[in-house]
């Protein structure tokens, strides 16, 4: 994932150099890599975690770009980002309309993101509660990559709330082949 430097167009790259924007933004791309020497990294495992994109290209052993990804803020007028202040309100809009639309992957995204934005504050009951919710919904929809993202989190809910063992139980059980 880039982070924002300093410069207003300027990127921090995953291996710490900065880029620089060139052209005009777009909003339908993803950077994908992994770090984990041991796991294989190719466009039938990509287009299983992403089948909307469009174009799969590799920049390097284990570095893609994929295009054609629909964010649900790139289809709108809106800033792609979002609003300032709380985040709990803007969640809580995702997660209204994704109900609205019957979108149970857009309704799991709002979940994870609000179980995790209550980790950061330290709402470790309500977290879970969040995550045991969107835990339920990516089992339904068969989304195997995601279970093993949601596990992981509430085992760092469970690391925050200083139960390391409750931590270890959740992490040390066997995942489904994930991405």
């Amino acid at each position: 994932m880039f982070t924002k430097a300093a410069a207003e167009a300027t990127w921090r790259l995953p291996n710490g150099t900065s880029a620089e924007q060139w052209g005009d933004r777009q909003t339908d791309m993803l950077l994908v890599w992994t770090e984990d020497k041991t796991s294989t990294l190719d466009e039938p495992r990509l287009r299983s975690r992403w089948p909307e994109c469009r174009r799969v290209q590799r920049l390097g052993e284990k570095l893609f770009i994929l295009s054609g990804i629909e964010f649900s803020a790139a289809n709108s007028e809106e800033e792609p980002f979002p609003p300032q202040g709380c985040p709990h309100q803007h969640i809580e809009e995702l997660l209204a309309a994704a109900r609205r639309q019957g979108n149970l992957a857009a309704e799991a995204t709002a979940l994870t993101d609000w179980g995790l934005v209550l980790i950061r504050e330290g709402k470790i009951q309500q977290a879970r509660e969040k995550l045991d919710e969107t835990l339920k919904l990516v089992r339904r929809l068969g989304d195997r990559s995601r279970e093993s993202d949601v596990l992981n989190y509430l085992g760092l809910a469970a690391v925050n709330a200083g139960q390391s063992q409750l931590a270890l139980e959740i992490l040390d059980k066997p995942r489904p082949a994930s991405f």
